[in-house]
């Protein structure tokens, strides 16, 4: 498991959100592709901040501010449960 940060377009506007990434790692038991082992990536939304930004470089450079930064290192010490 990964928390990240992540810039999306809600409109537009930019928001930036924290995202759980997992990779899971799974067999066909059938077809073609039986025994081959796949990797599927799902990404789960932990927090979306309600501010908004005109352009991708203010909402990335909040993603990068402290205030972001330590959120995500609290997360990633299972500050949160989800």
């Amino acid at each position: 498991m990964q928390i990240i940060t992540k810039v999306v377009k809600a409109g537009y506007w930019y928001q930036t959100q924290i995202v759980r990434v997992e990779e899971i790692t799974f067999l066909y038991v059938s077809g073609p592709d039986k025994g081959v082992p796949q990797k599927e990536i799902t990404e789960t939304v932990v927090l979306t901040f309600g501010k908004f930004f005109e352009t991708i470089g203010e909402a990335e450079t909040f993603a990068g501010s402290k205030k972001v930064k330590s959120i995500v290192k609290l997360i990633q010490k299972d500050g949160f449960y989800f």
